[in-house]
């Protein structure tokens, strides 16, 4: 089961459950569709509903996302409960933290040797009263224009960032590059706590190659900053050193386990709040 409310309008649920290890297709986990859930919000029960679907390869309606319109707010406590037939009762908890605040932001161009950079440094101010788990990742736009200088084409995607220059995101030492260690930050979510700044207002620097905008092509930016729990922030880790520890390849070290905190079930249930910047223009 996984599942990360905020305060958005919708909260998707998905469940699944694994193949058995005598069935051919090992390794892999089937959707759950018939699933009732108990989805409770400060103890107050909201609908769920099944998310249909379309496969295109059969025509049919099939899905393991469940999905609930409930608005949630800062604190809230949720619950969430899902049973099926053939696969018991999983079930979890968590919560939702306060809303990160970005105190501001300044833009710049580098120029390192051949490359060049667009640099973004966001400030923010960490509470001193709460241990805090935060994230951040940079959305890139491409939009490209037409002959008649109309945009006609927009690709965007998360950006990776250089971290070198950034550090809360970069805190290994000569000592662990040595032995095979790499930080690296699944799906480009940089996680970070506060350990380093308590109740200090600091300023990151989140560097991101790329190439100019021209003439039939405009470049953007923008941050997404995220406090998330400490369940979601211990999920998003142990996927970062399983990542990162080349010598576990190997078999030369330990594998870290995957976190999870739903109970008879593996998966993560973990509360996020989310605030993004305008864009800003690469040029």
């Amino acid at each position: 089961m996984y599942c990360f409310p905020s305060c958005n309008d919708t909260t998707f649920i998905q469940l699944s459950r694994s193949t058995p290890v005598n069935n051919s297709n090992i390794g892999t986990s089937v959707g759950v569709d018939n699933a009732s859930i108990i989805y409770k919000v400060n103890g107050i029960m909201k609908p769920v509903h099944l998310y249909k679907a379309s496969d295109k390869s059969t025509g049919t309606e099939s899905s393991s996302l469940y999905y609930t319109t409930e608005k949630h707010n800062v604190d809230d406590k949720i619950e969430i409960q899902a049973s099926a037939n053939d696969i018991g009762s999983v079930s979890s908890f968590t919560t939702i933290p306060s809303m990160p605040v970005i105190d501001k932001i300044d833009t710049f161009h580098l120029r390192q040797g051949w490359n060049h950079y667009f640099m973004m440094h966001m400030t923010f101010t960490d509470d001193i009263k709460t241990k805090d788990f935060y994230a951040v990742r940079v959305i890139q736009k491409e939009i490209d224009k037409n002959y008649y200088n109309v945009p006609d084409d927009t690709l965007s995607y998360i950006s990776t960032i250089n971290t070198d220059e950034e550090p809360l995101l970069n805190r290994l030492s000569n000592v662990d590059n040595d032995f095979g260690f790499s930080e690296n930050f699944y799906r480009n979510f940089y996680i970070f706590d506060d350990k380093l700044i308590n109740g200090k207002t600091y300023t990151m620097h989140l560097k991101m190659y790329g190439s100019s905008s021209s003439e039939d092509r405009s470049i953007y930016y923008k941050i997404q900053f995220f406090k998330i729990t400490h369940e979601y922030y211990k999920f998003i880790k142990t996927l970062n050193n399983m990542n990162g520890n080349d010598l576990a390849e190997y078999g030369f070290s330990p594998v870290t386990p995957i976190f999870k905190n739903v109970k008879n079930g593996f998966g993560i249930v973990g509360g996020y709040n989310m605030v993004e910047s305008p864009w800003y223009l690469y040029k």
